[in-house]
């Protein structure tokens, strides 16, 4: 769990950065989201964790594109950080169903 957390706060901090100066509207939305995903898996027990907890990040990848569309290297890093975020829930859920 303290992993996923992990992953989840340098992802959501990877977009804080990369938008704060550029569209303020859009790192408050992106707050929201973030809001959104520590709201779904705040209080839960390990095996109780779904992947739908954590879909605001889908909406959040959405909203830093529209403030920054252009930068097709930045795209990519942080699709790999997303998926390498996705492959650490997908492994938590695999070995909780062992």
């Amino acid at each position: 769990m303290c992993k996923i957390e992990y992953k989840l706060v340098e992802l959501i901090a990877l977009f804080e950065y990369l938008v704060y100066v550029e569209n303020f509207n859009a790192h408050k939305k992106i707050l929201s989201q973030y809001k959104k995903v520590l709201g779904n898996i705040n209080g839960k027990d390990t095996e109780e964790i779904i992947s739908e907890d954590f879909m605001p990040l889908t909406t959040i990848f959405r909203l830093y594109f529209e403030a920054i569309p252009s930068d097709d290297k930045l795209g990519k890093y942080i699709v790999s950080k997303m998926e390498s975020f996705y492959d650490e829930i997908k492994f938590f859920q695999n070995t909780q169903n062992m």
